[in-house]
């Protein structure tokens, strides 16, 4: 795997409640060659990773500030499985928000070379790592 720009086909969750938003991710993803699974709101994107968990590789979440429900569902999905990549975007900020230092985090509106750049980096990241765990 490269270092530099991760290239390869790997399948997002993308969970956002604006579906214009969600159509236009899609198929920016798309586009760059990932595969999307779409949800509309954090229940339907549990049930989905759920029952689909092999086949996804990371979860694109939006959250806001309105509900706990984005924070509290990603708290649940890493306690369960804390392998689990999650990018986690808001129109907030990370410090309005709170309780998000230390987690992949992109503001909207986003540019998409920042979105491609950072699941890029996560993907390396990941590879890296498990590629280390697997020499101890």
């Amino acid at each position: 795997m490269k270092t530099s720009m991760y290239t390869g086909v790997k399948t997002i969750l993308l969970v956002d409640h604006e579906d214009y938003l969600s159509t236009f991710l899609s198929k920016l993803l798309e586009k760059k060659g990932y595969k999307v699974i779409t949800a509309a709101n954090l229940e339907q994107a549990l049930i989905t990773y759920i029952a689909k968990q092999s086949q996804i590789d990371l979860i694109l979440m939006d959250i806001s500030k309105e509900t706990d429900c984005g924070l509290a569902a990603f708290n649940s999905l890493k306690r369960n499985d804390p392998e689990t990549l999650v990018l986690l975007t808001s129109i907030y900020s990370q410090e309005h928000l709170g309780g998000l230092e230390n987690i992949p985090f992109i503001r909207k509106p986003m540019i998409p070379s920042e979105l491609f750049q950072t699941l890029s980096s996560m993907f390396c990241d990941y590879a890296a790592a498990t590629k280390q765990s697997r020499k101890i």
